[in-house]
């Protein structure tokens, strides 16, 4: 191990890697473990954050606390949102080896197949769901039916709130689904998740942990990339700087940036690719025109369906005072019970009937807790009396954001305007899913455990009312992607190879690359980007004719 401070910047400039990789979230976590797995290629990892050793990154209840809190979170918050009551919206985005796969919900969804082949339309040659599913099998390790891959993902158990909401889910006309990842994805049941023995399984545990030995891998935290370096039109490497703010130059042959739908396009425009005229603003000299950096922004905008129950089996009753030593004995001898539980257990796709028929364009989250994060102050707080909640939002909003810097440093967070529910289409699919959720919470399954509605409340009956409603109360889904846009026409980002369009040696390879959101929680797609990512590097190292 190098030495710290000054000397271990001397030994980063020494050398010139073969990949430089920016950002230890979920695409560099997999992309450094696969393209230093033959010894062939050297490779180095930065990451703006930490090495994230703590105890409660590991503990899956863990996500309540550091979703929102320092340090392990960058703290983003959007421009002020005209559709929800001109709110600056929180957005938790992780800065920790793992990025934000260490701080989320550890849901698993692969997506809907027609979405990958909306892809492929869109002008991502060889991104259709025939061609990307054996990129998900490439890493997957599924309990029921394991195989070599990495990530360890189990299905959520049986609970009797969870067989309560499902089974009100059938008497509302919604089928139970026991398997959503078979492709066929409508319908009600248990989540699967990235949890393994009680444990979360982060990009950093399942990927970057078994390669940390490698010596052809070198991880460096608590570095934060200014720009990238261009000369005559080829990326030779990037501007750091440590946690003392000492800047250094670190070469390398090719350039991944896996900075997420925030950080790699406001290092795009750090770097003189943008829109000319705002990166003059900026002070900033151009280098390539490329308007389309920084647009197209897309997230899910989730809201609050709750209401208060019968206490039995819901977190309220688990976490009296004196149940909280059999909830820790329980995860110890058992790697279950509350420590080990995840954000939601219980998942519904559904169909609003204004998309594609047989196409799930609803998404709800369940979970036998009520309480509301405060956005003042950064924390969760349980509601005082039993209840349960669940969260429903338009799976493929048509609103459109941006994510644009406002100045040339790195420490400076750029603005983003995610623009919800600026569309009649996303106000109405989000209100179909609030109507849904209480169809089901009035079904007799449910029905006869259920009290008072908490949220939105039962005097919220009319579209205006329950729009209001939301946009006091909804929330990010933490899935923001599509800034560096994939595609074959000219205002595309990247192309189908990943490659800055007008630069070599530069690639970016994760969530900001889809062109279009997926069908659900957006892990496990931007893990099969990094995968076919990876495999397309290593194609043109070991063929440069291709």
């Amino acid at each position: 191990m190098p030495p710290r401070g000054q000397l271990w910047s001397e030994a980063l400039m020494a050398r010139q890697w073969d990949y430089v990789i920016v950002g230890a979230g979920a695409a560099g976590c997999l992309l450094a473990e696969r393209l230093t797995q033959d010894g062939r290629s050297s490779v180095l990892l930065l990451e703006a954050g930490g090495k994230g050793r703590s105890l409660v990154l590991g503990l899956p209840i863990g996500w309540t606390t550091v979703a929102y809190g320092k340090p392990f979170n960058w703290g983003f918050r959007t421009a002020p949102e005209q559709e929800v009551c001109g709110r600056r919206v929180r957005w938790p985005r992780g800065r920790v080896l793992g990025g934000s796969t260490a701080i989320n919900g550890m849901i698993y969804v692969r997506g809907h197949p027609s979405d990958f082949d909306a892809w492929a339309d869109a002008g991502a040659e060889g991104w259709d769901w025939r061609s990307v599913e054996p990129f998900f099998q490439r890493f997957e390790n599924l309990s029921a039916q394991p195989k070599s891959g990495r990530l360890r993902i189990q299905q959520a158990s049986p609970s009797l709130w969870g067989e309560r909401f499902i089974s009100a889910c059938e008497a509302a006309g919604i089928p139970r689904n026991d398997n959503y990842l078979s492709g066929d994805t409508l319908g009600a049941g248990y989540y699967y998740q990235n949890v393994f023995r009680g444990w979360r399984q982060s990009g950093k545990v399942a990927f970057l942990a078994p390669a940390m030995d490698r010596q052809n891998l070198t991880v460096c935290s608590e570095y934060l990339v200014d720009r990238c370096v261009i000369s005559d039109g080829h990326v030779t490497g990037v501007l750091v700087r440590d946690k003392q703010n000492r800047q250094s130059l670190i070469e390398g042959r090719h350039v991944i940036l896996a900075a997420g739908a925030i950080g790699s396009p406001a290092l795009l425009q750090r770097s003189g690719v943008g829109e000319a005229e705002h990166l003059q603003r900026c002070g900033i000299q151009p280098v390539i025109d490329r308007p389309a950096v920084g647009q197209n922004l897309q997230d899910h905008f989730g809201t609050l369906v709750a209401t208060e129950t019968t206490p039995e089996g819901t977190v309220w009753a688990d976490v009296r005072p004196w149940r909280l030593p059999l909830q820790l004995g329980r995860y110890v001898t058992q790697r279950k019970g509350l420590l080990a539980m995840p954000s939601s257990d219980v998942c519904v796709f559904h169909e609003s009937g204004l998309g594609t028929t047989g196409v799930p364009d609803i998404q709800i989250h369940f979970t036998p807790a009520a309480g509301m994060h405060d956005e003042v102050s950064g924390t969760s707080k349980m509601d005082p009396v039993p209840g349960v909640t669940a969260i429903t939002y338009p799976m493929h909003p048509t609103s459109r954001g941006s994510v644009l810097i406002t100045d040339a440093d790195a420490s400076t967070a750029p603005e983003i305007q995610a623009n919800y529910l600026t569309t009649e289409h996303d106000r109405q699919v989000l209100l179909s899913g609030i109507r849904t959720l209480r169809r089901i919470y009035d079904a007799p399954p449910m029905q006869a455990h259920r009290r008072a509605e908490i949220r939105p409340g039962a005097d919220a009956q009319t579209d205006e009312a329950l729009l209001k409603k939301a946009g006091q109360q909804g929330t990010t889904g933490y899935h923001p992607v599509g800034t560096c846009r994939m595609g074959s026409d000219q205002d595309a980002v990247v192309n189908s190879d990943l490659k800055v369009r007008g630069l070599s040696g530069l690639s970016v390879i994760d969530a900001s690359v889809m062109p279009k959101l997926t069908s659900g929680n957006t892990m496990a797609a931007t893990y099969m980007i990094a995968e076919y990512g990876a495999d397309k590097l290593l194609r043109e190292r070991d063929d440069p004719a291709r």
